[in-house]
């Protein structure tokens, strides 16, 4: 039976210059789960829609399913004892997923309707992982013999469409170290441009709409990788490693990519993880390999998700085993920040669990004025006895911090100054841009 919440708000005003709300998920006490008592239910949050406005997760590690909407705090949530995952949720409420039971699903907030999405007669099941922002197309992967999956779309959950699998010429080195399979990850908002992996979800790579409305494959890792021993003096060949990750890591207008890149420390020899944003529209890959400063263990940076200006979040550590902390790298600027530096109010709220504790920032809005999070927290990290449970956080960074992104399809003619200075590329602060196609918008850059 469907059952209806709301969310409880812990809210603070920063008096900084910038002020953020902080808003804090939970579900009250229900009969239907006895054996869950606030405030201990753990809620974790995985899914933002690009507008902010929906919230997608999972209750106590898949014991069920949640979505939310953050302007009313209306919460709805659906008990899924097999175990499930909510993948991404639309501007509209309508999210996508998977069901360990029954395969690929969709939640619906505004009807608190579970739909199950059959794959084609061939494959076993379909795994839900993307949607467009109004939702009228699903991405993901159909699961074949053997667990191979292969990347498929579909606007009605009947016509299915293969994606293409690149030629072993794109692929280089790689073509014979990895089985023929795919998977769709992420879309852009209106569907154009996807992230995906290749040969077991190892490898990322590109599909991007052309003209005619197909599907053509790009970024091919082997130009960035050193797949043999001649690529390892290639300077044009800067990594040694590139995966993607799970998580939002396409930004909503398609434009930026953000992975995580295996760099070598050239006085150690020693591997390090770097993050690495891929720009679709210059086709350039731009590696923050700069020693951070609040990456005080060495453990490195690894994004989570990424906003249309280029401004990523992630963990210091991998976030699954080993996170020493969250941050946001602001595009444009030289150093991540800590979130709690960031957003002082987070660590009101939150005390210790930004650094004692295991949090993830798990997305973004597209113009960068939400985020999205979840975190172990204890009120006292050092008694065993101190209860500790999952916590879903959701930061309102207020306007001033909200970005229009450039959109792809108009390329960039001119860039002003708001005191009408000319500029080669956007400057810290407001700025004026004119498109090749004559219109004009100001960006943010912060």
């Amino acid at each position: 039976m469907k059952k209806i919440f709301t969310i409880s708000v812990a809210c603070a005003l920063c008096t900084t210059l910038n002020a953020e709300t902080i808003k804090v998920l939970t579900i009250q006490p229900s009969e239907e789960i006895p054996e869950m008592q606030a405030p201990y239910i753990s809620i974790m949050g995985l899914t933002l829609s690009a507008n902010g406005d929906y919230i997608g997760g999972v209750l106590e590690q898949g014991q069920g399913l949640f979505v939310a909407d953050s302007r009313t705090g209306e919460v709805k949530y659906k008990l899924t004892p097999d175990g499930a995952e909510l993948r991404n949720i639309d501007n509209n409420g309508l999210a996508i997923g998977v069901d360990d039971a029954r395969g690929g699903l969709t939640y619906d907030f505004t009807t608190g309707a579970v739909t199950t999405i059959y794959a084609p007669e061939e494959y076993k099941y379909f795994l839900g992982e993307a949607l467009t922002n109004d939702g009228s197309t699903l991405f993901g992967s159909c699961v074949g013999t053997g667990f191979a999956t292969y990347a498929y779309y579909t606007n009605d959950g009947k016509d299915w469409k293969a994606l293409p699998y690149p030629t072993d010429e794109q692929l280089g080195a790689f073509a014979d170290q990895i089985r023929k399979e795919s998977a769709v990850k992420q879309a852009s908002g209106d569907g154009k441009v996807l992230l995906g992996n290749l040969g077991g979800f190892a490898i990322p790579t590109l599909w991007v709409m052309n003209d005619k409305g197909e599907y053509e494959v790009d970024f091919f890792p082997a130009r960035f990788v050193k797949l043999t021993e001649e690529d390892r003096n290639d300077p044009t060949k800067p990594l040694y490693a590139i995966s993607g990750m799970y998580g939002n890591l396409l930004s909503n207008n398609g434009r930026y990519v953000i992975m995580l890149g295996l760099d070598e420390d050239p006085d150690t020899g020693k591997g390090y993880g770097v993050p690495a944003i891929y720009d679709t529209v210059t086709k350039e890959l731009k590696i923050f390999s700069e020693p951070q400063e609040i990456d005080d263990r060495g453990t490195g940076l690894y994004p989570t998700a990424i906003a249309d200006d280029g401004t990523f979040i992630g963990t210091i550590g991998e976030p699954s085993t080993n996170s020493f902390g969250s941050f946001i790298w602001k595009a444009g600027e030289p150093q991540a920040e800590l979130l709690i530096t960031a957003f002082p109010e987070f660590g009101v709220v939150f005390g210790d669990s930004d650094y004692y504790g295991f949090n993830v920032p798990t997305g973004i809005s597209a113009d960068g004025s939400k985020i999205l999070g979840y975190t172990f927290y204890s009120d006292d990290y050092y008694d065993e006895s101190s209860p500790a449970f999952y916590r879903t956080y959701i930061i309102d960074c207020g306007e001033d911090n909200a970005v229009d992104a450039i959109e792809t399809e108009g390329s960039v003619d001119a860039i002003y100054s708001i005191d009408g200075r000319s500029l080669n590329t956007l400057s810290k602060g407001i700025n004026i841009v004119r498109q090749a196609d004559g219109k004009v918008k100001k960006i943010l850059k912060r």
